[in-house]
């Protein structure tokens, strides 16, 4: 495997808040929207719809300060979603406690 060099900069680490943000491309933005909301307990905090129609993006904010983001484009891919395609491999939420886990299993099932 042929080696990385460092990437070179002033020595100064930007800031991070350590809150993110996850984006999802969707078929149809208005449906995913209402089904993540009322998965996970989210609201719509922002709409955008590009001038032209082209792109839509709906964001999501939980309580926790996790925001969720959900794209439509008006042209889309034929290609279905395969983790071994480069790109998103899977999503992973963090809980508090091992019990959160089995509850979130139950809410899902």
């Amino acid at each position: 495997m042929k080696e990385t060099p460092p990437l070179s900069h002033n020595g100064i680490m930007p800031n991070l808040t350590g809150e993110f943000s996850i984006d999802l491309t969707v078929l149809d933005v208005g449906r995913s929207a209402l089904w993540y909301a009322d998965l996970l307990g989210m609201e719509t905090c922002r709409e955008f719809r590009s001038d032209d129609g082209s792109l839509v993006h709906v964001v999501l904010s939980h309580s926790s300060g996790l925001t969720f983001g959900l794209i439509q484009h008006e042209v889309q891919s034929s290609y279905e979603f395969d983790e071994r395609n480069v790109g998103l491999d899977h999503l992973e939420f963090i809980v508090p406690e091992v019990e959160d886990v089995y509850k979130w299993a139950e809410r899902l099932d």
